[in-house]
């Protein structure tokens, strides 16, 4: 309830389909991975399905090799003596997403707090469909970040009609994500030089008439530093230069992005990052990419807010974002269980 069912919150949010993005573009015929995209669409949804375990392993090959690049005997080992982690991703998405990206090697700890996440947000979940309310509220009133606005303001449309649980959870499912997001930069190894991270400034990022969010100011803001451009209308031009009759049309787009007004598809983001990149080589914008999609779901998830705040005016839709001051003080690290262990204080939820 309280964490999302599966990573289609991420793919429908930017507005992209979970096949393609770890299958790649759908391809019909003899060679295809048509097969691969029905297989992967009905896994993990209320149409269940009998599967084999080989015929399981072969889809998350078929997603290993493309995505990341992967020959058949590296992807072999990735699953060799893994049948229990291939089991539990026939019944979690989240699992499935981090065993076929390698997530699970490279966060172990915050792998585990996923799963715990799973079986806390579906028990508060049971609760609420059971008529057990209380349990479900109290619950919820456990969580580490239980004292931001958030979460508050969801308890207290729970605790007014229990029947809103569902409709209002989309800001505290987002908050439960930005959770998550600093608990992989706990575990990411330090080395001495690292450069800031780029997501507090990100959130902290506002649009200075409104005060409202403003991802993609950031990220504009950050490409146009990267390149050594002497102006946004500059960066704007060459990553619209397929688009648009004219500069001063480019431009006024790129305008629009840069205030969160629109938000870029990621099909547009992969050709504006592609068009900065060969314009400006020599200079690292090896993180444009990545940094511009997150800088698109948050600003696509502020607008979700808009619309969560049009039924619940109660809300503000800056309130997740504004509560990353209080997450950002949590004592992470001890939410995280030991390395391969699935303990942890999460357990309590």
């Amino acid at each position: 309830m309280f964490f999302p069912e599966s990573p289609d919150f991420l793919t429908e949010l930017l507005g992209i389909s979970k096949s393609t993005w770890l299958l790649g573009k759908r391809e019909e015929g003899v060679g295809g991975n048509s097969a691969d995209h029905r297989y992967l669409s009905r896994l993990n949804s209320s149409d269940a399905i009998e599967t084999s375990r080989e015929r399981f392993k072969n889809l998350i090959r078929r997603i290993l090799q493309p995505h990341l690049g992967m020959g058949e005997t590296a992807c072999l080992d990735h699953l060799k003596g893994r049948d229990a982690d291939i089991r539990e991703c026939r019944d979690s998405a989240w699992q499935l997403l981090a065993l076929a990206t390698q997530f699970d090697r490279a966060y172990p700890r915050t792998t585990n707090v996923v799963k715990q996440f799973e079986i806390a947000s579906l028990q508060i979940a049971q609760d609420f469909a059971s008529s057990r309310s209380d349990d479900a509220i109290g619950a919820l009133e456990r969580l580490p970040w239980a004292n931001t606005e958030t979460v508050q303001w969801y308890l207290s449309e729970c605790r007014r009609a229990p029947s809103h649980a569902v409709a209002a959870r989309f800001p505290v499912q987002l908050l439960s994500l930005l959770v998550l997001l600093i608990a992989v930069g706990e575990e990411q190894p330090k080395t001495e030089g690292d450069r800031p991270g780029f997501l507090p400034p990100m959130i902290a990022s506002r649009d200075p008439l409104t005060g409202e969010l403003s991802a993609l100011r950031y990220w504009f803001d950050f490409v146009q530093e990267s390149s050594g451009l002497p102006s946004l209308d500059a960066v704007f031009k060459i990553m619209l230069a397929d688009s648009g009759a004219d500069d001063e049309t480019r431009i006024r787009q790129g305008r629009k992005y840069r205030k969160g007004s629109e938000v870029p598809s990621v099909d547009r983001l992969q050709i504006m990052t592609k068009n900065i990149r060969k314009a400006s080589s020599g200079k690292d914008l090896s993180e444009c990419y990545i940094i511009g999609i997150l800088a698109c779901f948050l600003q696509k998830a502020f607008l979700q807010n808009k619309s969560v705040a049009q039924s619940f005016s109660r809300f503000d839709p800056m309130a997740p974002f504004n509560d990353w001051n209080v997450l950002i003080k949590l004592n992470i690290d001890s939410m995280l269980p030991p390395g391969g262990s699935q303990g942890g204080s999460l357990a309590q939820f």
